[in-house]
Order: structure tokens, then C-alpha cells, then sequence
């Protein structure tokens, strides 16, 4: 097995639980200990280690997930604006028409109301579409097994 083997190995097992222990890791994947080591204390991939919230047990209802298309004076701005806003978990730019995607949380539709209402407010938005997200199917899985990949 090449050293890009083990490391996708080890990755994939961190991304499967991040907090699973090396000997673990070099256990289950037939890799020494040493090498599992160094891939983890070294590599250049794991941007960092970070913790998974269950938004709905802490009050989150309403997942969205909100593609936008603005004009392009505004881009910079509105750009700004969403990395600013503590209901955005993620924002991405994207093309086909549009130029961001969101993924934003909030307690009800009320708020979220209130957050778009401000959006188109403050922004001139040519198009948006609004998913809101009734359940995950699957959710943080690219990866997570050192079988498949």
C-alpha cells in the first residue's frame, strides 16, 4: 500500500470520527502507529477539527438553503454582508444564473422572514430561490469510509 493510500485511509477514518484515537486508527487500517502519526501531525489537508451541532435540539427549526442573483456592483458588499450574518453557516459563489449560495439556520419562519425582508432591503437582488430543508438524508459522509475509497 502507497503512502496516498494510507493517508486517504487515515483521512477517511478521521472524517468517519474525528476523535477516534490513533492506535485506533493504525489498528483498523493495518498502518503503523508511527505512520498514522505523521500522516495526521503533518498533513497539509485537515483544514481543522471541529465539532458537529445538532441545530434543531438547540432551537434552529428552519434550515434554508437561499440562492441569489445581484447585481454586479453589489456582489462585494452582499458578499460581506453574508459572511458578517451569525444565521449563515455556509456561503458559496456559484454560477448558472446565480451568484451565491446560502445555508442559514433560524429559529422560525418569523426570523427567517425578517432576515430575506432585510436582504432585499439593503441589496438589489435580481433572483431568489429558497429551499427550506425538511430533513437530511445523508449529511457529512464523503469520505467516511477507508473501504471505498
Amino acid at each position: 500500500m502507497g503512502e496516498e493510500d494510507n493517508e486517504t485511509k487515515v483521512l477517511s477514518m478521521l472524517r468517519e470520527d474525528g476523535r477516534m484515537k490513533l492506535r485506533d486508527i493504525a489498528r483498523n487500517t493495518h498502518i503503523q502507529f508511527n505512520t498514522v502519526s505523521r500522516i495526521v501531525n503533518t498533513n497539509k489537508n485537515i483544514i481543522k477539527h471541529t465539532t458537529i451541532l445538532d441545530f434543531k435540539k438547540l432551537g434552529y427549526q428552519i434550515r434554508l438553503i437561499l440562492a441569489l442573483s445581484v447585481q454586479t456592483k453589489h456582489r462585494d458588499a452582499i458578499e460581506e454582508y453574508l459572511k458578517r450574518s451569525p444565521c449563515v453557516n455556509s456561503a458559496m459563489r456559484i454560477n448558472n444564473g446565480y451568484n451565491f449560495m446560502c445555508e442559514l439556520y433560524f429559529k422560525d419562519f418569523e426570523e427567517s422572514n425578517r432576515y430575506l425582508e432585510n436582504l432585499e432591503n439593503r441589496f438589489h437582488i435580481f433572483n431568489k430561490d429558497e429551499y427550506y430543508i425538511l430533513d437530511s438524508i445523508v449529511e457529512h459522509k464523503f469520505m467516511t469510509n477507508p473501504n471505498l475509497v
